[in-house]
């Protein structure tokens, strides 16, 4: 019997090359695909796969957040974090997730093949460039790497407010995504600026890019939020992993 898996990036042509690398393996079958992470949700409940590799950083609702909502109704159901980053932080909240495995996009391609057996079996996977001394440094202080950033000190909510800010979503499509109010996105986002030290919309993307909060792709340089237009500098390129290592 195969595994079913469904792949969730916001970039076709990530999803056109895994989906090649993971068909090619005896065992192995893609079901779906999703864009962003409403969709992997949605394609999740539909399709109801044994394996969800899941972008982490995706416009709109994240792949943590997808994740928590796909671990909340379909418990069983195994996640690959699959993300360019690399940093403590942001394996401790793939973890913190639900997440069962953590892979980089720069992966070499019998390395996916192998994590998505490795999740499926029910056992968990850290790609190797991350594990060693990150893993132990998350075991032995699981707070340890959001302190410095101020991570650590918000919500779920308020982590996915960032998100969404970073991006350029108003108040109202904001509380649109999240299934708030309005009222509801102008407490959590007061509440992120005092926690982060903040005073504009223009600080919180150049901090959430500096930290690898949002994919800077993702990033909307022109913000509109009710009532006012902030318009933000554009913001130094953050590092990320090169892509290719995919099809290395």
């Amino acid at each position: 019997m195969s595994c079913r898996i469904l792949i969730a990036d916001d970039h076709g042509l990530f999803r056109d090359g895994l989906r090649a690398i993971l068909s090619a393996a005896p065992g192995l079958e893609v079901v779906a695909e999703a864009c962003d992470g409403r969709d992997a949700v949605r394609q999740a409940i539909l399709h109801s796969p044994e394996v969800v590799s899941m972008d982490i950083l995706m416009p709109g609702i994240s792949g943590i957040e997808a994740t928590q909502q796909i671990k909340r109704q379909r418990p069983m159901t195994r996640i690959l974090a699959v993300t360019e980053q690399s940093s403590p932080e942001h394996v401790q909240e793939a973890l913190r997730a639900g997440c069962d495995g953590y892979i980089l996009k720069s992966a070499r391609s019998s390395e996916f093949v192998d994590a998505i057996r490795f999740v499926s079996s029910g056992r968990m996977y850290i790609h190797p460039t991350v594990s060693g001394h990150l893993l132990q440094n998350y075991l032995a202080d699981p707070d340890q790497g959001f302190q410095s950033s101020g991570w650590g000190d918000l919500t779920d909510k308020e982590r996915s407010v960032v998100r969404l800010v970073a991006e350029g979503h108003t108040n109202r499509s904001t509380a649109e995504i999240l299934n708030k109010s309005i009222k509801s996105i102008e407490k959590y986002r007061a509440s992120l600026m005092v926690k982060l030290g903040l005073r504009s919309a223009t600080e919180l993307v150049v901090k959430a890019i500096e930290n690898g909060w949002v994919d800077k792709e993702h990033v909307g340089i022109v913000h509109v939020t009710d009532g006012h237009r902030d318009r933000p500098s554009k913001p130094a390129p953050a590092r990320h992993a090169p892509r290719n290592g995919l099809f290395t």
